[in-house]
């Protein structure tokens, strides 16, 4: 006999509502603000990556967006599975507070304040919210949203110093993770494992990928313009209509790729090198 389990996430948080026939919490692996949004079962565990898209305070809306938690408010649901002290931190490129709620009895901490750059704080196995706040208000002339990754500094093996950026994010799991139309210019993705990733329509131009994985992603019209992509593994990637022109692509496999409608004008390598030329390029190029 199955029984019917009706889960309550705090509806005034959400913006967005999705059903879901899957009912079991997913934990380790990366998770956006986009799947938050597609799967209300969707739990991320904290010590995997979480990507966010953080609009302005006011920001007007945008019917193709996928917001988590209203404008200037994005709200990821966690399970701590690991209790200890974790350490928060954050860089520069940054704008934005840190919120915990806390399932269990209801309650708010507050991790990141304005003033903060660092703090730490014990947490219990359970379930929680982050809520991220962003600090920056409206400007009908300014960039009014900022990309934000939430990952661990040592990677999987440290997961208790989460680190918030939006230029780095090196050494991390975002397998399968969705990114689709995400601004991420600039990034360093070096040494992340971004396999079956869903890249459609995303922005990283001038982006350090040197010895990132991309086999098996989606970067339909994705723009890696001027990126570092040396040792990049691109093996079985869909990258048709993809823009890498002027970029270094030393020791980078292509094998078995769709490369169909890609732009790569001016690519960058050691010709003179045999083992640098990349591997599997198409014939016209």
């Amino acid at each position: 006999m199955k029984y019917l389990k009706i889960f309550a996430l705090l509806s005034l948080l959400w913006a967005c509502s999705n059903s879901t026939e899957n009912e079991e919490h997913i934990f380790y692996k990366a998770v956006s603000e986009i799947q938050v949004c597609e799967n209300s079962y969707l739990r991320a565990n904290l010590g995997a990556v979480i990507a966010i898209q953080l609009e302005n305070i006011q920001t007007p809306s945008n019917d193709y967006e996928k917001d988590s938690g209203g404008r200037g408010l994005d709200a990821i649901p966690i399970t701590v599975i690991n209790g200890g002290t974790y350490v928060f931190s954050r860089d520069s490129s940054v704008n934005c507070t840190l919120r915990l709620f806390n399932n269990a009895n209801n309650t708010y901490t507050d991790i990141l304040t304005e003033a903060d750059t660092i703090n730490s704080i014990r947490l219990e196995k359970g379930d929680y919210i982050l809520q991220f706040r962003a600090v920056n208000e409206y400007s009908a002339e300014g960039i009014n949203y900022q990309t934000i990754f939430m990952y661990s500094l040592g990677g999987s093996s440290d997961i208790f110093n989460q680190k918030l950026s939006s230029l780095v994010c090196k050494n991390s799991d975002l397998s399968g993770i969705n990114l689709t139309n995400y601004v991420m210019n600039g990034i360093n993705f070096s040494g992340s494992d971004l396999s079956s990733a869903i890249l459609r329509n995303a922005e990283f131009r001038q982006s350090k990928c040197v010895g990132t994985n991309f086999s098996y992603a989606t970067l339909f019209a994705a723009n890696l313009v001027s990126s570092d992509l040396q040792y990049a593994n691109f093996y079985k990637a869909d990258i048709q209509y993809c823009a890498i022109s002027h970029s270094i692509v030393n020791y980078v496999s292509f094998c078995e790729a769709t490369f169909y409608g890609w732009i790569s004008a001016g690519l960058i390598y050691d010709r003179s090198n045999a083992n640098a030329i990349p591997q599997c390029m198409p014939n016209e190029h």
